[in-house]
């Protein structure tokens, strides 16, 4: 008993070491991106569409760190029953997720820079865009095979009902991120070919990402299904 109660402790340091992670990163992206913004309205450099291009980025940034802090509430449960009593093979879980949230922190930020006003690339914006939605499909498609490979070992009952949750959340994510990949390729190739109606393509990219947004909070929480499959070993449980 004392074992568990010393695994559950050491997962929860684990979990809150990640979420300050994410804080200082994601608190970082979001300090860039104003200060970006701060230097085109100083500047006097800063249009409609630049705007519009800054804040689509800016509600993407948004998406992604909603996405990063909440998703461990259904996975942690998953990667609890996965794992058992091995402490290293959950942190390893963690660490994987710490390195997309990297990558997707490292994706805005570049899209951040292209508006900068010395040397503005808007195209770069939606070629970053393009990326992170690649990025959000590989994670699907990672805690996929994750999921389905736990088919070939025997779980608890209790342990399954976790995997299993995940695995239909992880499903709905996959249908979700396919179609942003459509609609990050589709704004991208217009850029290539249409570039002449910048404001448009940078209209688009802001109401994409307020929609995204909206899934989010609205019907894609993840946190409810978190509180119908909650593990007893979780961080997030009494």
């Amino acid at each position: 008993m004392r074992a568990r109660r010393e695994s559950i402790d050491g997962m929860t340091n684990t979990v809150a070491l990640y979420h300050d992670y994410l804080t200082v990163i994601y608190g970082l992206l979001a300090t860039e991106g104003l200060v970006v913004f701060s230097e085109l309205a100083l500047g006097h450099a800063l249009t409609v569409s630049g705007f519009l291009l800054f804040l689509g980025t800016f509600l993407t940034s948004l998406h992604f760190w909603f996405v990063c802090v909440t998703v461990d509430q259904i996975s942690q449960p998953c990667y609890s029953a996965l794992a058992g009593s091995n402490a290293r093979l959950r942190t390893a879980f963690l660490l994987v997720d710490a390195l997309f949230a990297a990558a997707f922190a490292g994706s805005v930020l570049i899209m951040f820079h292209s508006l900068s006003a010395d040397t503005p690339q808007h195209q770069v914006v939606f070629l970053s865009m393009v990326w992170l939605a690649g990025l959000s499909l590989l994670y699907d498609l990672y805690s996929f095979v994750v999921v389905a490979g736990s088919q070939f070992f025997d779980f608890p009952a209790d342990s399954k009902q976790s995997i299993v949750a995940y695995g239909k959340v992880v499903r709905r994510w996959m249908v979700q991120d396919a179609a942003y990949c459509i609609l990050a390729v589709t704004m991208y190739v217009a850029t290539r070919t249409w570039m002449a109606y910048e404001g448009v393509l940078a209209s688009m990219l802001a109401l994409v990402a307020l929609g995204v947004l909206v899934l989010d909070v609205v019907v894609l929480d993840p946190i409810d299904d978190s509180q119908t499959h909650q593990d007893p070993s979780s961080p997030q449980s009494g």
